[in-house]
């Protein structure tokens, strides 16, 4: 959980240390170091729905691997942050209402698993 927040915040620390601001319907893909995509793939039909679909700036749209901890997951730049991201940053900072902050976590862990509702 950690290094997926942590990958946002170094997302926008290098957006804003280069003038870009980031597009809510950019794809994102989180992956892991030593995963590689052996065929190349086209994104612009993607990023496009999450432009203008009905619920694209909110879809986790693909999870694949063999477990949890290997579990890659392609969605927009604004879900990931508001449905993964974000969620794990406020759950931390919520010492006066515990049960309301791990039901917050829980529910951006399950997100950021694919596995969300």
């Amino acid at each position: 959980p950690f290094l997926w927040h942590g990958g946002m915040a170094v997302a926008h620390w290098a957006a804003s240390h280069h003038g870009i601001d980031p597009e809510p319907s950019a794809v994102l893909i989180r992956t892991r170091p030593d995963y590689a995509f052996l065929q190349p793939f086209s994104l612009s039909h993607l990023a496009s729905y999450f432009s203008h679909g009905p619920s694209g700036g909110d879809l986790l749209a693909l999870t694949f691997g063999e477990d949890d901890k290997g579990r890659q997951l392609i969605t927009s730049f604004r879900a990931y942050e508001r449905h993964v991201a974000l969620p794990i940053a406020q759950s931390g900072s919520m010492q006066e209402n515990k049960g309301y902050a791990r039901a917050l976590f829980d529910r951006s862990m399950l997100n950021g698993l694919g596995y969300g509702r």
